[in-house]
Order: C-alpha cells, then structure tokens, then sequence
C-alpha cells in the first residue's frame, strides 16, 4: 500500500512540475511512476480496484491538462510563463529594399545560401538559379522579406 501512494504522489507530482520546468523528461518520469502505481495496484488488490485506479489516474490527468490549457494562462503565474503579445510573424527590414541592385562579390560559394559582401558589409544572399562560386560579382535582383535574392553578373557586363 505504501508503494502504491508513494508511486503515485511522486507521478503525479512530477507531472505538476513538468508545468513549470518544461522538456519532456520529469514528465515521463512521472508518467512512469503514475505506471508503476498502476502496475502495483493490480498485483495487491482485485482487477476491479486497478480499473479503477487507471480510470481516477486518467481522469485527474486529463483534468489537470485542461486546467492547464485553460486556466494557467490566465494565472499570475501563467502571464509569466506565457507570451502576452501578438508578434507579426512577417517582421521585415525596410532598409533591405534599400539594397535592391546593389552590386558586390560573393565571399562564398553560393549553393544556393552564402554570403556577399555589398559596401564592405558581409551579408547572407540565395542565389537565384543554380550556384555561384566565390570571388564573383553579383546583384541583388530580389528582396522578399529578409532574404536577399541575387544573380551574377558575366565578366563582360556591367551594372548600371
């Protein structure tokens, strides 16, 4: 009997902390615990006591994740633990257009993500089709949110 509630304060504590101090492992160890109780219940006592352990363990667990969907963030605790603000996921660098046509050198081979260098800074491009070798003078042709987009530029043209 004493294996039984201490095999089940401990899962149940454990999944209590998985809240607080997220990454998998407490939680599991927990559930393995919370097994465990499961486990000794139906060796000590009839069949009938360890469905109903395993319903009331399930229950209770399945309580508690509601609680915490749906009361947690709306605790002191919660507001801490959780992001309060909308965050616009399409966060773009205006001063990116600013580098449209912009010519420099590849500081990398470009296959297809490297860097360039434009005006002595170092900045991450994707060519546009295919690879780039180093050391060759490309342009940006594209600017789509932070990424930068360029081509290069044949040894016999120039840019205007």
């Amino acid at each position: 009997m004493q294996g039984i509630v201490i095999c089940l304060f401990m899962g149940l504590t454990l999944l209590c902390l998985e809240v607080f101090l997220p990454g998998g492992v407490i939680g599991a160890i927990g559930a393995c615990f919370l097994v465990a109780s499961i486990f000794l219940v139906y060796q000590t006592y009839d069949p009938i006591i360890g469905h109903a352990m395993t319903a009331g363990i399930l229950v209770l667990v399945l309580t508690g994740f509601l609680l915490w969907l749906k009361v947690l963030p709306n605790t002191p605790i919660g507001r801490v633990l959780t992001l309060q603000t909308q965050q616009d996921s399409s966060v773009v660098d205006a001063g990116n257009q600013t580098l449209l046509n912009k010519t420099g050198m590849s500081f990398t081979d470009l296959r297809p993500v490297g860097v360039g260098i434009f005006d002595g800074k170092r900045l991450d491009v994707i060519a546009e089709s295919g690879m780039i070798s180093k050391n060759r003078r490309i342009v940006i042709v594209d600017v789509q949110g932070n990424d930068l987009y360029v081509r290069e530029i044949p040894q016999n043209e120039t840019v205007a």
